[in-house]
């Protein structure tokens, strides 16, 4: 027989991590992120954060490093990185990200309860975490 799939629509969860461990600043947004709303997060969430002469790299997704992205960071005093494709090592992020979507998985798929267990997985990514990857 037939076992009936049901999937709940994706979501985007855009987030910075810095030494003291993922931003609280975080955007939780549903279905695939494009570039408006890549941009709107870095210029309400990002951008006002970030410190003259810190580093921002992101991945080479063509949403994430379009001339807008470029400017807020470069307005922020910051220098952006853009890493080569395929290169987890260079992307510490991908280590928050794995513990929190394996926190978010031992929750479920309780929707109503999804932005606790963000909060809840966040707190999970401490700064000695952080600065270790």
């Amino acid at each position: 027989g037939r076992v009936p799939r049901t999937r709940d629509p994706a979501l985007s969860l855009v987030a910075a991590l810095g030494p003291d461990g993922l931003s609280r600043a975080a955007l939780l947004l549903p279905g695939p992120i494009d570039g408006a709303a890549f941009v709107a997060s870095v210029a309400r969430e990002v951008a006002p954060r970030l410190a003259a002469g810190q580093v921002v790299v992101l991945d080479d997704l063509s949403v994430r490093t379009g001339a807008r992205v470029r400017a807020l960071i470069a307005g922020a005093g910051c220098r952006l990185l853009v890493r080569p494709p395929s290169s987890p090592a260079f992307a510490p992020i991908e280590h928050a990200v794995s513990t929190l979507a394996a926190h978010l998985r031992g929750v479920g798929g309780a929707r109503e309860r999804l932005a606790d267990a963000v909060s809840e997985a966040f707190a999970r990514i401490i700064p000695a975490d952080a600065r270790a990857w």
